[in-house]
C-alpha cells in the first residue's frame, strides 16, 4: 500500500476504538494494584489548522497534563511535510494560500515541536511521536525542488532528538 494510504480519517477509525472498553474487574485490580491504568487514554484529535503552534500546543499540553503522572505520551500528527535548506515543516491545514508569506505563516518549524517536548512533557513521561508525513517530491509554485521532509529531521534534529531520553520519533 502506498503511504498514507488510509490518511487523517483511517487514523480517526483507529482512534475511535483505542481505549473506548469500559473498565473491566481485572482492569480495576490491576490500577488499584499498580497506580495505573491498563489500555490508552485517548483524548480526540488537535487541528493544525488556522491557529499558531502555541496556541495549538497549548491544547496538547492541556491534554497531557489531565493525564495520570504515570501515563506516557503518543503524540500522532497527520500533516503533510516540507524541507527547505535549514528546516523541516509540518504544514498547517490553512484554507488559503495565496503567497509566499502566506505559505511561510503555514509552516511549523520542527525545531518548534521538539522545543514544546522538551520544555512542558516532564522527562519522565515516555513521548512517542508519530510523524505521518505525506509529502511530494517537489512543488515548484512555491519554489520547492526537492522535499527531504525525513532527511532535514535526521540531519538536523538527530542531536536534540537523541538527547531526550524520553523521545522517540518515528516518520
Amino acid at each position: 500500500l502506498p503511504h498514507n494510504v488510509y490518511g487523517w480519517n483511517g487514523s480517526l477509525e483507529v482512534l475511535k476504538n483505542i481505549g473506548a472498553e469500559e473498565e473491566t474487574a481485572l482492569m480495576h485490580w490491576f490500577r488499584q494494584q499498580f497506580g495505573q491504568k491498563s489500555g490508552i487514554r485517548r483524548t480526540g484529535p488537535v487541528s493544525l489548522g488556522e491557529d499558531t503552534w502555541p496556541d495549538t500546543w497549548r491544547k496538547i499540553d492541556e491534554r497531557i497534563k489531565k493525564g495520570d503522572a504515570k501515563e506516557q505520551v503518543i503524540l500522532y500528527f497527520s500533516a503533510h511535510g516540507y524541507a527547505d535548506d535549514n528546516e523541516a515543516y509540518l504544514l498547517r491545514d490553512v484554507a488559503e494560500v495565496k503567497s509566499p508569506e502566506d505559505f511561510n505563516s503555514s509552516r511549523i518549524a520542527f525545531g518548534e515541536v521538539l522545543d514544546s517536548l522538551k520544555k512542558d512533557v516532564p522527562p519522565e513521561k515516555g513521548i512517542v511521536l508519530i510523524l505521518d508525513v505525506c509529502h511530494v517530491q517537489s512543488h515548484w509554485p512555491i519554489g520547492m525542488l526537492q522535499n527531504d521532509f525525513v532527511e532535514r529531521v535526521q540531519k538536523k534534529h538527530a542531536g536534540a532528538i537523541n538527547a531526550m531520553e524520553n523521545l522517540t520519533v518515528i516518520c
